[in-house]
């Protein structure tokens, strides 16, 4: 299985803000043969840190998964007719958004929806985050559209703990 990490996972390993449920099912993952992987959009959040060593060691995470190497286009050049919804490019083409991450844009916000676009498109079977706010609550809220989008429930979204059940590991 590939396992797209978001940011706030490693953010929240950094800070030690997780549950020890959480970290036991970390613990568990961390000892499975699964692959995991992030993207570029990980490295530019924690880009955003203030304090020093909090910077400095979510960069070093970041550089130890190699996350640039799993970044996936979000935008693409619509040539012409045909190529991109009407209306949404210049006559001749241009620069136009993914369409999947135009939809994820409308159900999460404008990060969260590249870090699941990048999951998406980067053939991941789950999204594993703790953003129980932004993303899970919104995901399971509107499950039954969010599974249909989701690559036909390919991707799941889930935290440690759902993840390591649905693994059964």
């Amino acid at each position: 299985m590939k396992i797209y990490v978001d940011n706030n996972i490693l953010s929240s390993i950094i800070g030690n803000e997780f549950t020890d449920k959480d970290g036991e099912a970390m613990q568990k993952l961390a000892l499975s043969d699964h692959e995991f992987v992030t993207s570029q959009i990980t490295q530019l959040e924690m880009e955003k840190a203030t304090l020093p060593k909090i910077k400095g060691a979510a960069l070093f995470i970041y550089k130890i998964f190699g996350g640039e190497k799993f970044l996936n286009k979000e935008t693409y050049f619509a040539t012409g007719f045909g190529d991109a919804p009407l209306g949404s490019v210049p006559w001749g083409g241009g620069e136009v958004e993914n369409t999947s991450l135009s939809l994820l844009r409308q159900a999460f916000e404008p990060d969260d929806a590249r870090h699941i676009f990048q999951a998406l498109s980067s053939h991941s079977d789950y999204f594993l985050t703790l953003d129980e706010k932004s993303i899970l609550r919104r995901y399971r809220a509107n499950y039954k559209n969010m599974k249909a989008f989701c690559n036909n429930g390919k991707l799941k979204i889930v935290n440690p703990e759902e993840l390591v059940n649905e693994l059964g590991i």
